[in-house]
């Protein structure tokens, strides 16, 4: 049966000390309150390391490890509970991967507005090690038939770190789910517009681009000086991508949180597409 989707994705860049992780949570839910997405994927998500411990497991949280701490001041945490007091009900799952900054516990997040039924982890990087910057895991979800994963993948030209190993660890992982449609959203650190590099690996992989699919434009998605692009300069990048490994025709897509549409709240812009899938 085919569904249609409304998928959005965002490196969030989330500093919970920060004044502005609570204008980037208003802004979200401003965000979700107009498109009413189906399926959010965040990476860069973020908790202090020395904020109080939650006592009991909060509502609509799915545990992606039964041994992931929660903190009051997650951000995933705190936009599930302001979306909540806006009438907007979404179950949620959160994957904590390395130590952020010397201070916070930084991951990535999903969030679904149908039912979580499993979620599953992959780790993609060589490294395991929580200290390491360069460790990378993907947090996946089943939702109403389909996966639905929030990937943050490393710089696609690391020589300690390829992407072309991430990536091929990942489709292992993905191999355990040979008969279900798979949605990856976030942020794979590989430019569009670099001939040869990871976009044109995950491409030749089978798994389409939902943006050039849908007809995005102002495709840009980082604008140069970002952790990790400092040496871009102005040029823009798009880095964030939205992959579905199954074709679909019509829907649309767009870039939002980027100042046109909604506020920027990050070093880098969201992603949101509307696609018919499995």
């Amino acid at each position: 049966m085919s569904m249609r989707h409304r998928l959005l994705t965002l490196n969030v860049h989330s500093q919970p000390d920060a004044a502005s992780d609570g204008e980037a949570v208003l802004a979200l839910c401003e965000l979700f309150g107009r498109l009413r997405p189906t399926v959010v994927a965040l990476q860069e998500v973020c908790q202090s390391r020395g904020a109080e411990l939650l006592s009991e497991s909060p509502l609509g949280y799915r545990a992606a490890e039964p041994t992931a701490v929660l903190r009051r001041d997650l951000f995933v945490l705190r936009l599930s509970r302001a979306l909540a007091e806006l009438g907007l009900w979404y179950e949620w799952s959160y994957l904590p991967i390395k130590l952020g900054y010397g201070k916070y516990d930084e991951g990535v997040a999903l969030l679904s507005s149908e039912p979580i039924s499993e979620t599953e982890t992959l780790t993609v990087s060589r490294t395991a090690e929580y200290r390491s910057w360069k460790t990378r895991r993907l947090l996946g979800a089943h939702i109403g038939g389909a996966w639905f994963y929030s990937v943050h993948f490393g710089w696609y030209e690391d020589p300690e770190e390829p992407f072309s190993e991430q990536w091929a660890r990942a489709l292992r992982g993905f191999g355990r789910h040979p008969c279900e449609p798979i949605y990856l959203l976030g942020d794979f650190n590989s430019p569009a517009e670099a001939e040869g590099g990871g976009y044109d690996l995950v491409t030749k992989s089978g798994y389409f681009d939902a943006w050039s699919l849908a007809g995005g434009r102002e495709g840009a998605t980082v604008l140069g000086a970002v952790d990790g692009w400092e040496k871009n300069g102005a040029r823009g990048l798009r880095i964030d991508h939205i992959r579905s490994s199954r074709p679909f025709s019509g829907g649309w897509a767009c870039r939002v949180l980027d100042g046109k549409q909604g506020p920027v709240i990050s070093d880098h812009f969201g992603v949101y597409a509307e696609i018919e899938g499995g």
